[in-house]
């Protein structure tokens, strides 16, 4: 089968509910693009849902390794960082402190987070239906948790400089 045909095999064979989701995190990612008030609370809730989901796909398997939690950590620092970086230069303020929500410049971070997550999801799940035993090679499972743990690091790392930002100002 050529590569063309495997993409149109994958794609045809995708769920109606996972374009949805495509098109949904793209609205949500092209609005980004403009300044924005943001419920720090809604903030919050991404982050916590792919660390859960990573760390459960992380007990799922049985052959976890000291060397894959390791590599799971190293892609959580560096995710951290690069989220730190990421949203250094936007500005942001308080909205309404009092509601907890934000006032956040607007740039494309967002928009290639999104894509970025449903990218490595996607192409994880149809490898793995195409072929399930797939990540029981080492390479594509250290590769799959690596890039999981990166994805929350930088979740988390937006996170934590969003919270710096604000923490001295007191509107």
């Amino acid at each position: 089968m050529s590569a063309i045909e495997t993409i149109k095999a994958f794609l045809l064979g995708t769920p109606w509910w996972v374009y949805l989701l495509f098109f949904y995190l793209i609205k949500q990612g092209i609005a980004a693009t403009t300044t924005r008030t943001v419920s720090l609370k809604k903030l919050v809730i991404l982050p916590i849902v792919l660390s859960v989901w990573s760390i459960i796909d992380l007990i799922k398997f049985s052959h976890v390794t000291p060397g894959l939690f390791v590599m799971f950590m190293a892609g959580v620092v560096l995710g951290v960082w690069l989220g730190w970086i990421i949203v250094c230069r936007q500005r942001i303020a308080w909205a309404n402190r009092a509601e907890y929500t934000l006032q956040i410049s607007g740039n494309y971070s967002t928009l290639v987070v999104l894509l970025v997550v449903f990218g490595a999801k996607y192409f994880f799940g149809a490898t793995m239906s195409e072929n399930p035993h797939w990540l029981h090679e080492l390479v594509p499972l250290y590769a799959l948790f690596f890039i999981s743990a990166v994805i929350v690091g930088v979740l988390f790392g937006r996170l934590a400089n969003y919270a710096y930002q604000v923490s001295g100002k007191s509107h």
